[in-house]
């Protein structure tokens, strides 16, 4: 966290994030991130609960574009957590993402844009795609997963892994 966000972490903050990252919770471990980065951000939620409406958003400064507007508060999860991961990554086309979907179903993930998609896809594993991007198999695709994704955890494998599929090393995101 403090290589992502300028935040020096108390020994309290990383005993929260540890404990949820060992929770059983799908999604404890973004809900803890999210309470100690904002804590330290002088942000504050009214819950980590499901709104319903979109939220408006603005901000100032450079490279504000992706906060400006309409914004469903679940995207902007997204938004936030890709901007602190991977910093700006360019726009992916509609045939370069059914090319992708088609190999992350077949291989498994097991790169850095595999890892940045991958939260495009968070929530419930309802598909093959959301099953093999569900890394620690707990039936939700979660940012633990795309941690894991991003880190290339051995010690979590895949279901194309546990099927015998070969996981390759993180390249760079202009690998596509």
């Amino acid at each position: 966290v403090e290589g992502r966000v300028d935040v020096e972490l108390t020994d309290e903050d990383v005993e929260r994030i540890a404990d949820a990252r060992n929770s059983e919770g799908p999604y404890a471990l973004s809900n803890a991130l999210g309470a100690v980065v904002s804590d330290h951000l002088g942000v504050s939620w009214a819950s980590n609960v499901h709104t319903g409406p979109a939220q408006t958003v603005m901000a100032a400064g450079p490279h504000v574009d992706p906060f400006n507007g309409w914004i469903h508060h679940t995207d902007l999860s997204v938004t936030v957590a890709a901007l602190l991961l991977f910093g700006r990554l360019p726009r992916v086309s509609d045939a370069q993402r059914d090319s992708w979907e088609r190999k992350i179903a077949r291989t498994g993930p097991s790169s850095r844009l595999d890892a940045w998609l991958a939260l495009e896809y968070v929530g419930p594993v309802t598909d093959d795609v959301t099953e093999a991007l569900d890394v620690d198999g707990n039936g939700v695709v979660d940012y633990r997963d795309v941690l894991l994704i991003l880190e290339n955890q051995e010690d979590a494998p895949s279901p194309s892994a546990a099927a015998g599929r070969r996981r390759e090393s993180i390249g760079s995101v202009h690998d596509f």
